[in-house]
């Protein structure tokens, strides 16, 4: 039996050397892959400075890691996936956007192939040309599903959707305006006809457990109906030491795979 422990957090910058560290020995310490929202990271910054964030996960935690940033801007978003060397002889492919807000990864378990794609979608609506961006990325996001879906693969989709799924459910804020939002569609689209499961779904109850602040659910992890039967555990993780460093929710997932 093999068992892949993945979990995705919004870490609001990576760019404190002591918060990295901390990180990986409190969060990340006995994972396989991690997915990372808003590194605030450059490529400035990971290939100039002597004691970086790649540097540290890579040489002092023996991960290794895939950073996507912006072409454009400097720390506007950024994303990054961190996946143990036990996991490099399953490593099959790695694909990213232009913006710097999503990162897919193909790994080949037992003949049969995992996608995880880890993102950031940035509430970002100040003009045309800004909600154009963002369906642009949909649009990729859900291009990239459908193609894992036609080719039979597993799927995983995780990180910060900066969305709710519910406005009954979700936010304390008595504007539920305020999230019609076009990042919304992403998710409807993913869970309503794409038949996405979030895994953390506790609608049925009418509770919901917010992962930004106390405020809403804005992070997700949503898998493909196939991999329902190989959940063996899956947490939303919060600690005062956590809210030092940001205001989110770690997501925890635990996956069993049969090698034979």
């Amino acid at each position: 039996m093999f068992y892949l422990k993945l979990l995705t957090l919004n870490a609001r910058g990576l760019c404190d050397m002591s918060k990295n560290v901390w990180l990986s020995f409190e969060i990340m310490r006995g994972c396989d892959l991690v997915g990372i929202s808003e590194t605030k990271i450059s490529e400035k910054h990971i290939k100039t400075d002597k004691i970086n964030p790649r540097s540290i996960y890579e040489r002092y935690f023996g991960f290794k890691t895939c950073w996507n940033y912006s072409s454009s801007s400097t720390r506007e978003s950024s994303t990054a996936i961190f996946y143990s060397k036990r996991l490099d002889q399953y490593f099959e492919s790695i694909e990213s956007d232009n913006d710097g807000r999503a990162i897919i990864i193909r790994f080949k378990i037992s003949n049969k192939y995992l996608r995880i794609i880890q993102f950031y979608c940035k509430t970002n609506q100040k003009s045309i040309k800004s909600c154009a961006k963002v369906d642009k990325f949909i649009d990729l996001i859900l291009e990239w599903v459908n193609k894992e879906i036609e080719e039979n693969e597993k799927i995983i989709v995780m990180g910060d959707f900066n969305a709710a799924f519910n406005l009954t459910q979700d936010r304390k804020s008595k504007n539920k305006t305020k999230i019609f939002m076009p990042e919304s569609i992403l998710i409807k689209k993913l869970v309503d006809k794409i038949k996405l499961l979030d895994i953390f779904e506790t609608h049925k109850n009418n509770k919901v457990e917010m992962t930004f602040e106390n405020l809403s659910q804005l992070d997700y992890i949503l898998i493909d109906e196939k991999l329902e039967c190989n959940i063996v555990d899956k947490r939303i993780i919060k600690s005062e030491e956590l809210k030092l460093y940001t205001d989110h929710a770690v997501l925890y997932l635990k996956l069993s795979f049969n090698l034979n």
